[in-house]
């Protein structure tokens, strides 16, 4: 049967053997997904030297098979899931069974620390593409018997096994059945990385702001699991979903935990406070200059004015082409090796700019406003799809609107991040909670013992400091 099923499979290997009394056997595995020192030593070897019959299929188990993780399998599909995760199979001839024996030893990245998430005083440690090295790097952070790790299966043809973790005594029970149940409506023949699932669990599948956290570093799924958060760990991908996400958590960073207060504070309100300018500063430029130029100093209109001499275009079309010119060589340097992106980024900058100004092409405020706008935005990496597309929207706004445009898109902005839920919990708690506690790790990071509650929004569990 098995031969028939992985006909055509050269990594499909059987081979049939017989013990020192003469039972027949047949093992079957691929090659690849386990190791074979340990198919030979711990299963292979202790069953050709068998030197008593064997009368009972559970004595493989029990007393032959040297190995820390066996299963009797009574099903085909047992036998076949249990192959695809990289465990050798066992048949006895007369016996209706079959016995799984983990034996896995496909090849795994080494820990490391992820390009991404980068920190200079915290651990130096990433996700890998394993799923049970990325569970035992979490559990390793938290030595608890309250921590869990429910195993779950995505994709009828992947099978790609994936595992829920969270901390019983923190979790809220609702959050968990609510996270269960987005799961488990996921529907797929195939799911690769965490991000198929992103799009089919988000509260709002179409807004631009993230209602599912991603990370790959290990301390940071313990720390969000310590404030009762929930971590999907999927094989094969080192990203790890975490929910809920607030809006908070796109400003705050794991380096804010690792220093001062003072600086992490500092830090946080820095990342704030760019955010703001890298949306409104474009939008606001050219409502000025385009409607409002009373507003402007008059030292300084004549200097906008003077710059503007000679080019052909209006402020609002210089500011869509610098915004697309900046957003074209940023997405190359992505895809480019380092060294060349580089290189094409400090051309991009100097020399394509300079030219553009010494040929009239654009005004030199416009560059100047739109490269600070640019700057501005890599402060919050976790928020740069809404950069792209909000800097945009109000810059619309403001070329048809002037002052009264860019308003009226900061409010539309404010009024949908609060309308919005990330699994049942306001986009917005931190910011606007009556709890002095919650905003001891919003605008700024208080003290650690100062912070002595847990976010009651997410956990059962309020006391931080026992």
């Amino acid at each position: 049967m098995l031969e028939q099923v992985f006909s055509g499979d050269g990594t499909y290997i059987c081979r049939s053997f017989s013990s020192s009394k003469g039972d027949s056997f047949f093992a079957a595995y691929f090659d690849g997904l386990v190791n074979n020192i340990v198919v030979y030593e711990s299963v292979l070897r202790p069953i050709m030297e068998l030197s008593l019959p064997l009368t009972r299929f559970d004595e493989l188990s029990d007393r032959v098979v040297v190995n820390t993780e066996t299963a009797i399998l009574s099903t085909a599909k047992d036998c076949f899931d249990a192959m695809m995760m990289g465990d050798c199979i066992v048949f006895a001839d007369g016996f209706p069974f079959a016995l799984g024996a983990n034996t896995k030893g496909f090849p795994v990245r080494a820990t490391e620390e992820p390009p991404s998430e980068k920190s200079l005083n915290g651990p130096r440690e990433g996700f890998t593409e394993s799923v049970m090295m990325n569970v035992a790097l979490v559990h390793r952070k938290l030595k608890t018997v309250d921590f869990r790790a429910e195993p779950m299966t995505f994709g009828t043809r992947t099978q790609n096994r994936a595992f829920l973790c969270y901390l019983d005594s923190i979790a809220r029970p609702e959050l968990l059945a609510e996270v269960k149940a987005r799961l488990s409506a996921v529907s797929m023949d195939g799911v690769l990385d965490v991000n198929y699932l992103v799009e089919q669990i988000s509260d709002h599948r179409l807004s631009l702001f993230r209602t599912v956290g991603t990370t790959q570093r290990p301390d940071v799924v313990a720390a969000g699991l310590l404030e009762g958060r929930i971590a999907l760990i999927l094989d094969g991908t080192p990203v790890v979903l975490q929910v809920p996400y607030l809006f908070v958590e796109s400003f705050q960073s794991p380096e804010d935990y690792y220093q001062s207060f003072w600086i992490a504070s500092l830090g946080r309100v820095f990342r704030i406070l760019c955010y703001i300018l890298t949306l409104a500063v474009p939008a606001v430029f050219v409502a000025l200059v385009s409607y409002h130029q009373e507003l402007l100093p008059t030292d300084l209109a004549l200097s906008v004015a003077r710059a503007r001499v000679g080019v052909p275009f209006p402020v609002a079309v210089e500011c869509f082409l610098m915004i697309a010119i900046f957003e074209i060589l940023r997405e190359a340097s992505r895809r480019l090796p380092d060294s060349v992106a580089q290189a094409l980024s400090i051309v991009g900058a100097i020399v394509l700019g300079d030219a553009a100004v010494s040929a009239r092409f654009i005004g030199s405020t416009t560059l100047i406003v739109v490269a600070f706008a640019g700057i501005t935005g890599l402060m919050s990496p976790k928020l740069e799809n809404s950069v792209v597309f909000l800097r945009v929207y109000l810059l619309i706004l403001a070329s048809f609107l002037g002052l009264y445009g860019v308003l009226f898109g900061v409010l539309s902005i404010v009024l949908s991040l609060m309308l919005m839920k990330s699994f049942g919990i306001s986009y917005l708690s931190y910011w606007f909670s009556p709890i002095p506690q919650a905003q001891k790790d919003a605008l700024i990071r208080a003290p650690w013992w100062l912070m002595r509650i847990r976010p009651s929004a997410s956990s059962r569990d309020s006391v931080r400091r026992e």
